[in-house]
Parts: structure tokens; sequence; C-alpha cells
């Protein structure tokens, strides 16, 4: 709305959104699983046909996907390196959620695994998990 209806902002923010989402996984690689290799992780998507051509005509499913991956780095970041990152991880989760209409599906049935499989952690966390549970409310 703000630049109008175009084409080439379309392209654009759909190649931003994918290229901040392989920066995630790259750093997903970097500092979650400390590989060494990490920068082969965004030339794999890049020589990637698939991704390419998605992230070119700007489908949602590439912006739904690039979220998926800022998501998945928030929580891990939350789960493995401070749990600081919660916030983080609410507002990206609700930022995949309303990206994509299959995503809307997928997101709560994993939202609802991770908090059952990692409900050890939370509960050492419960007051970040409250700050998470009053931020859901208000996004609502």
């Amino acid at each position: 709305i703000i630049f109008g209806n175009s084409i080439f902002i379309l392209r654009l923010s759909s190649i931003i959104i994918s290229l901040i989402g392989l920066t995630a996984l790259s750093l997903i690689a970097k500092n979650i699983f400390k590989l060494r290799n990490w920068w082969l992780t965004p030339l794999i998507f890049l020589v990637s046909p698939c991704w390419f051509f998605h992230a070119r005509i700007a489908f949602d499913s590439t912006i739904c996907i690039g979220f998926l991956a800022i998501f998945s780095y928030c929580y891990l970041s939350y789960r493995c390196i401070s749990s600081r990152w919660a916030i983080a991880t609410i507002c990206t989760f609700f930022l995949t959620f309303y990206s994509h209409n299959a995503s809307q599906i997928i997101m709560p049935l994993l939202g609802l695994s991770l908090f059952i499989f990692d409900f050890k952690y939370h509960w050492q966390n419960r007051r970040q998990l409250i700050i998470q549970g009053i931020t859901t409310i208000f996004t609502k």
C-alpha cells in the first residue's frame, strides 16, 4: 500500500523475505549446530531451481517458508541459547501462521508438538512462558 501496486515490489518483498529466511537457516547451521561449513547452506538453496523459481515469481509459499525458517531459528535460539528469544519466537510464529493458508494448519500442530516435547524446558522457564502467553493474548 505504501509503495503502490507493482510486480517489482511484489517480487522484491518475496526476495527479501527469502534472503532473510536463508540467513536464518545459515545461522541455525552456524550457531545452533556449530557446523564448520555453515556457509554452504544458502548456496545449496540458491542453486536449487525450485527455490529460484518460486522466489522469482513471488509465490506466497516462498514467504511462508522464509518465515518458517526465521521461526525455526528463533525457537532453536530460545531452546539452546537463551530464553530471551521467547518473544521473537512467538512473533515469528504468528508471521508464519498468517503468511499462507496451509501454515494455518501446520503452525498450530507444530506449536503444540514443540510445547509437548519440550514441556520440561518450558516448565523450567515458566516466567518466560507467562510472558509468551500474555504476548499471545495481545497479538490475537
